[in-house]
Formats: structure tokens, sequence, C-alpha cells
């Protein structure tokens, strides 16, 4: 009797085990999965430029590893064979952290970079770094996908690979309608992501990454980073096709494939506003209020620089303005956000901080509060009171 109860029970398990092994394994997770990873954080030493430093990494990697997470995952991470992540940094010799105190102490703006880089490597054009350069071997004939991310802290950058073109198919996380170029720019903190066809003849190309910088009199790094996009099957330690990157300045090129930028689907938008926005966004120049000028007044024309939205610089409250507001807490906001800038003067080319334009910046912490359901037209425009994009 005990044999026929145990032979049932491991049959009974047997049952079970090939029934959640058909059934439940092949089930990928929809927006409700749950995945483990170990992530050690460490610093590393990095030879870049001719000199050694620490740099903090997530499992000894630098740029770190990537995770994708749909809505409603929690860190869901793959490789797909076809799809390369670049990188689009900048990098300084000097300590971040005291390089950012130095430079808020300043009054004036940041210094340029020692180097750009592309996933971490500067490439062959600078110093010490022949050997520091990321290359992407692909086959004859495949299809890749490149998700462009511009890490950098300052610039705006080109980026083009030599002989290809690249066709966007998305923007900050918005699909687009395809659309060919040469080149694509990316300012801070955008995302392009672009296909790549290896339909050239087997060798290797240049990607490079180059400053695009349409202010007059603003120091910037304009030595270009240099990755490889090398075809399987190239003479080793060949010579390599070169990229060509628009001048530094080539405003045109930058408004040719923003302006091709379509999206993928068609949507309907209110045709009556409630509320019209003229919003500002920029950089001033203030005048300087400090006892040591020389210390803290390094901003154009002795002055300090500040951000601004419509001239008003910001200032960050002790308490969050969405608690503030719905708790009904006072003092920590203002409703008096200005819906178009107090003063308008040519927002295109700038204006020093002298007569008769007066572009320093006002501070506070000012919101526009809209009712719920209007529709709020808004109308952005990116300038520099002092030359600065």
């Amino acid at each position: 009797m005990a044999n026929l109860v145990t032979s049932f029970m491991l049959w009974l398990c047997l049952i079970s085990y090939a029934y959640i092994t058909i059934h439940a394994a092949p089930v990928w997770p929809r927006g409700r999965s749950t995945r483990f990873y170990d992530f050690k954080i460490q610093t590393m030493t990095v030879n870049k430029l001719c000199n050694s430093k620490q740099i903090v990494t997530v499992n000894n990697m630098f740029p770190g590893p990537v995770v994708y997470a749909q809505e409603g995952d929690r860190l869901i991470v793959k490789y797909p064979y076809e799809e390369h992540i670049v990188i689009l940094g900048e990098y300084w010799l000097q300590d971040i952290v005291q390089l950012e105190r130095q430079v808020l102490a300043s009054g004036g703006g940041p210094p340029p970079a020692s180097a750009y880089t592309i996933n971490g490597h500067p490439g062959p054009n600078y110093n010490c770094s022949a050997n520091d350069v990321y290359k992407i071997d692909v086959v004859p004939g495949k299809t890749y996908l490149l998700r462009l991310i511009n890490a950098g802290l300052n610039m705006e950058n080109f980026f083009a690979i030599a002989n290809h073109r690249l066709t966007i198919v998305e923007a900050d996380a918005e699909y687009t309608k395809p659309f060919t170029t040469d080149r694509v720019m990316l300012g801070p903190g955008q995302t392009i992501n672009v296909l790549v066809t290896a339909d050239q003849t087997i060798g290797k190309y240049s990607m490079a990454m180059g400053p695009y910088m349409s202010a007059q009199n603003v120091p910037f790094q304009n030595i270009s980073a240099i990755a490889y996009f090398q075809y399987v099957g190239a003479v080793p330690n060949s010579l390599s096709l070169p990229a060509r990157l628009p001048s530094f300045n080539d405003n045109l090129a930058v408004k040719t494939v923003m302006d091709g930028l379509r999206g993928l689907n068609t949507s309907d938008v209110p045709k009556e506003i409630d509320t019209n926005l003229f919003l500002t966004i920029g950089l001033n120049v203030n005048k300087c209020l400090s006892k040591t000028p020389q210390q803290n007044c390094q901003g154009l024309n002795n002055g300090t620089m500040s951000a601004s939205m419509n001239n008003i610089s910001f200032i960050k409250p002790t308490v969050s303005v969405l608690e503030a507001y719905f708790k009904g807490i006072e003092g920590y906001f203002t409703d008096n956000f200005p819906g178009a800038p107090f003063r308008f003067y040519d927002f295109v080319n700038g204006a020093p901080n002298n007569a008769p334009n007066d572009t320093s910046s006002m501070n506070g912490t000012r919101v526009k509060i809209c009712p719920a359901a209007r529709a709020v037209g808004f109308l952005n425009k990116w300038h520099d009171e002092d030359g600065w994009m």
C-alpha cells in the first residue's frame, strides 16, 4: 500500500511538472514580470588622454550595462543581435564633482571638455588614444539598429558614418516616419534611433561625433571623436574611410534634419486654444553683486550666468511645488509665471548686458496654473542672451 501511495504521488508530481513546463514556461511576461539582477558599483582606473583617474562604474563597465523596461515591467534586460547602443559623451581630465563646484562658484560658463567619446572611447584624434577606439563589427548586407544617446553635459553634437545613410525611425521615445539623412544632430539628453545597412564595399568606415555650436565667441572642444563601423572580412589594421561632418556652425544642416522629422501616427489636435503661452528658454547675464568679482563673476561682461524661462530663473523650493499646491501650503511658490517674456529683443542674436538691452533674469518660484481639460498652446523659443545656445 505504501508503495502504491508513493507511486501515485510521484506520478502526480510528474504530471504537475509537465503541465507547468508545457503551459507556463513559454508565456512571455507582459508588463508584470519581476527579475532580479546583481549590480556592483565600484571605482575603476581608466587611462585616457595620457592620464589616469578613478571613475565610478557598474559591473566594471564604462559606460554601464543597458537595462530595458516596458511600462509595468521590473528590470528586463535583453541584447538583440542587430542592435547597438551608441553613447555620445564628454570627458574631462579634472575631477567632475570639483569641476562642477568651481563652475558654480565662478558665475561663468563651464570649460570645454577634454575630449568627446563614443561609448567611452575618444578615438585616434586625441593624445594617447590611437587604440582607445570603439568598434562595431558588421556583416555585409545586414541592417543594424543604432540607438544614439547624447549623454554629454553641454554640447550639441553631429553624428555620421562614412559612406552610409542613416534612417531615423525614432526620436526621444517617439516613433517617426522613416527619414533618411547623411548625419544627425543630438542635444544633451536627446535620443535618436537610426537604421544603417552595411551595403558598402568591405572595409573599415569611421563613425564620427563632432560639435554643433551656433553661438559666437564661446570656447568649445573642436576635435571629433572617432569609432569604427568595420565589415567582417576587412583587412586588419587597414585605414578607415573618414566620415564627413558638417561645419560646427552649420545651422542649415540641423534645420534640414529637424524639419524632416514627422510623427509615425497622425493625431487630432485642438483647433481652439484656451490658453496661449510664449516661452523663451535660454541663458542670461546677470550683473555682478559679489564682493569678490574676480572669483565669482567670470561670465560675459564680468557678470554671472543663469538659466531662465521667460526671464525667470527658477529657485528650487524646500517643498515640492505639487505637494505645496495640493496641500495648500503657502509660501513656496507664486502663481504669477508670465505667459510671455517681460522684455522682447533679438532672441536669435542675443544681446550683451548693457544699454539698451537688459538681459538679466529675475529669480523666483513661479508657476502657471491651468484648469483641467483646457487646451494650452505653446510657442517655444530657445535663445541665448549672451550668445550661448
